[in-house]
């Protein structure tokens, strides 16, 4: 099976059960052991930015990959690893900020803890690349690693997109 087959049936797949976790009316525990949102002008922004840098990643990342089965080059790759950057940047910051909120958020915060780990990954995969460490097969691995752990953290974002979505509904309908 190849990855753009992997990606069709785990993106459908993570779509089919957070359907059916709608349907089957579980909604309300799940939005309610979210951590809280970031708070501060700092804090959000960096959120933003670390939302915006994810999908910009996935666009760039899966979809040539993916989507249109073609190598990443040119000005794609140039946004590609630019955004990269921020993504890794951001995510520190980010990690800094939120952890204490994530720990006490109990099983609502493995959202959050998961894509630190994939994120780990995923830089440790670049920088490994770049260190000159590994041979031209071992490059190729961590091309592979750093694919599918690109992917992991697409369905880690859909699943806090989801949890985002209940907790705004959830806490739109208390307000009335």
């Amino acid at each position: 099976m190849n990855f753009s087959m992997i990606a069709l049936a785990s993106v459908i797949g993570l779509g089919v059960l957070l359907m059916l976790h709608s349907l089957l009316g579980r909604r309300r525990s799940m939005a309610m052991r979210t951590a809280a949102r970031p708070h501060g002008l700092l804090a959000r922004g960096l959120y933003v930015v670390l939302v915006l840098s994810v999908l910009t990643l996935i666009a760039t990342g899966l979809g040539p990959t993916a989507v249109l089965r073609s190598a990443m080059d040119g000005w794609v790759l140039v946004i590609h690893v630019s955004t990269g950057t921020a993504f890794a940047v951001c995510l520190a910051l980010g990690a800094v900020l939120w952890a204490e909120g994530q720990a006490q958020a109990g099983r609502g915060g493995a959202v959050f803890w998961l894509a630190l780990l994939t994120a780990l990954v995923l830089v440790g995969t670049v920088v490994a690349s770049m260190l000159g460490w590994a041979s031209s097969a071992g490059i190729g691995t961590l091309f592979v690693i750093h694919r599918y752990a690109g992917l992991a953290m697409a369905l880690v974002l859909i699943v806090h997109i989801y949890q985002r979505v209940l907790e705004w509904r959830y806490s739109k309908g208390a307000r009335h």
